[in-house]
Parts: structure tokens; C-alpha cells; sequence
């Protein structure tokens, strides 16, 4: 049973989390320059950047486990962040 290679790329997906990728940058950018012409916009795209990171995390949270195939890092619809080290089905280490 050797998970090596899934649980690599879960831990790479998991410190890559917290980097801005393009759409986040984009509605960042477009509410900075809204900012200043049309402040009511700016709003909406810093709502916008939100709803992407939020998006991304869960995507993150519920990668596959390797040995369940259940989501690794969350049982639950409403995540705060990717998750325990561990499977929270099966109880798979991340770094085992």
C-alpha cells in the first residue's frame, strides 16, 4: 500500500494554497483601479477575490485520500482551511 506519490501531491497542493493565481489577482487588481473611479465596484471584486480563494481551499480540502478515496481534509461543505494532516475517514498520515 504505498501512497507516496498521492499524498506528494496533496502536500504540493496544500503549500501552494496561499499563493495568489490569476483570476485572484485579476479581481485584486480591477478593485484597486475600481478604487478609484467607480468605489462601489471595488466591493464587489474584493468579494469576488474572496469567493475564488474560498473555492480554491475547498477544492484543496477535499482532494481525494489515497486509501479511502473519501475527501482528505474535511467531512464537512463549510471549511476554514485544508485540513488536519491526516485522512478524516480513514486516518491516513500525511507524512507517513
Amino acid at each position: 500500500m504505498d501512497y507516496i506519490k498521492d499524498l506528494q501531491a496533496i502536500l504540493k497542493a496544500r503549500k501552494g494554497v496561499y499563493n495568489l493565481n490569476c483570476p485572484m489577482v485579476i479581481c485584486l487588481v480591477l478593485g484597486l483601479i475600481c478604487s478609484v473611479f467607480l468605489p462601489g465596484l471595488a466591493n464587489f471584486l474584493g468579494i469576488a477575490a474572496g469567493i475564488v480563494f474560498y473555492r480554491r481551499v475547498l477544492g484543496i480540502a477535499r482532494l481525494p485520500s489515497p486509501r479511502c478515496g473519501k475527501s482528505f481534509g474535511t467531512k464537512s461543505n463549510f471549511v476554514l482551511g485544508v485540513g488536519p494532516e491526516y485522512c478524516m475517514h480513514c486516518g491516513l498520515g500525511l507524512y507517513s
